[in-house]
């Protein structure tokens, strides 16, 4: 049974890794038709590796996964559409972002699992 589970845990979080980083980048198609691509790759896709620092905290693989999944799409995006080769930079600052929230949150449930000791 707990086979089973961790299996079902396992895909459900590999559906995470790959689901986030592509509905950020149809978020960012949708407002780009609407002219303001900068919201999408300036707040949205640092909002991306936020949430996927804090939902698969559990994991570390999972995080670094996710985080070149996004990457990429990222890098891909900018290089496309503005021909900013630069943008390897914001990259490097939305891994940190991420890592930074994944701490906290894993130094917040340590201490939250100390305290109920």
């Amino acid at each position: 049974m707990n086979k089973m589970m961790n299996k079902k845990s396992t895909i459900l979080s590999i559906i995470k890794v790959l689901i986030m980083p592509l509905v950020v980048f149809l978020l960012v198609l949708y407002l780009k038709n609407f002219g303001d691509i900068l919201t999408g790759v300036y707040i949205l896709f640092p909002l991306c590796f936020i949430v996927q620092g804090v939902f698969l905290s559990k994991n570390i693989p999972h995080i670094v996964i996710a985080y070149i999944f996004a990457s990429a799409i990222y890098l891909i995006l900018t290089n496309m559409w503005y021909n900013v080769a630069d943008s390897f930079g914001c990259v490097v600052v939305y891994w940190i972002l991420g890592f930074i929230v994944y701490l906290i949150k894993s130094f917040v449930i340590r201490n939250r699992n100390n305290k109920n000791v």
